[in-house]
């Protein structure tokens, strides 16, 4: 459960990142307007948007993380193993692109 408070911290600072990425790139976009500024700006935004997405769903589903990570624990207790399945959406990590 611990890990999943050190991801939950790590999903915010991805998210902060992504918003002084997408800054920089509108700050550039201000600069230089053309094609490609406006490229690099859009595909910040996505990103940003990605990563909020994740926040977003952590948020709004508290109880149903909370009750992934009760049925996890008991799973790994009674069974010695991972839950097969989690509702949670994949969390993909805009660095990793």
């Amino acid at each position: 459960m611990n890990s999943e408070w050190e991801q939950m911290a790590e999903d915010i600072r991805r998210s902060l990142e992504a918003v002084h990425r997408a800054h920089t790139r509108a700050t550039a976009l201000q600069q230089d307007p053309g094609h490609h500024t406006l490229q690099a700006y859009r595909e910040e935004l996505q990103a940003l948007v990605n990563e909020l997405k994740t926040l977003d769903y952590l948020i709004h589903h508290e109880i149903d993380v909370a009750m992934e990570d009760i049925g996890e624990i008991l799973n790994h207790a009674l069974g010695g193993h991972r839950a097969p399945h989690h509702n949670r959406p994949e969390i993909h990590n805009a660095e990793d692109k």
